[in-house]
């Protein structure tokens, strides 16, 4: 079994963190970001997405916005499932974003239930939580403070997994802003 831990992308940068794999995300616009990949077995996925929850979103200034794909959140799970196969002792998956918050962090919700299986949902959030804490030196109310998990992807790895909305659920009983975050784009269309 693996663990998947969402890392901010300075500290992914800084060789602060090294694990069996590392999923890089950076924005659209945005440059990549420069990373020693020997830190990572040299097994690096990199993905560009901007943090909305759906593929495309115009925002009420016009502004277009570039999503994570159902295809993008596959080929996620096909890179850990991967690692995950190949390790004799379990191990640890990077995933970054500029700030760990929700596209990394959604990310790796979606890892560990891939690896944990069908009805540790609740036990893959807590992993992130927890691998969160540990990568940010955060005490736990403090990283919940921030974190609010990219809804987009949760939902779709929901589908992908087959899990009938049990990531979500957990969710939404383990990480406030989830919620609050759900609304937000559900009111702004670009959740449905």
């Amino acid at each position: 079994m693996i663990t998947a831990i969402p890392f901010p992308q300075h500290v992914i940068e800084s060789g602060g963190a090294k694990a069996e794999g590392l999923i890089s995300i950076s924005g659209h616009g945005y440059p990549q970001p420069v990373f020693d990949a020997a830190h990572y077995s040299n097994r690096v996925l990199r993905l560009v997405f901007d943090d909305i929850p759906a593929a495309e979103w115009t925002d009420h200034n016009g502004k277009d916005w570039i999503g994570p794909t159902e295809a993008q959140i596959e080929e996620v799970l096909a890179f850990t499932a991967a690692i995950d196969r190949d390790s004799r002792w379990g191990g640890t998956i990077a995933v970054h974003c500029l700030h760990g918050q929700s596209r990394s962090f959604a990310l790796a919700v979606a890892i560990n239930a891939q690896s944990r299986g069908p009805g540790q949902e609740l036990a893959a959030v807590t992993a992130a939580l927890r691998g969160s804490a540990i990568a940010s030196r955060k005490s736990m109310d403090e990283v919940l403070e921030n974190l609010s998990g990219n809804p987009g992807i949760i939902r779709a790895a929901d589908r992908l997994l087959q899990r009938s909305g049990a990531i979500e659920a957990a969710m939404d009983h383990s990480v406030p802003r989830f919620r609050s975050w759900k609304t937000y784009w559900q009111r702004n269309g670009c959740l449905v």
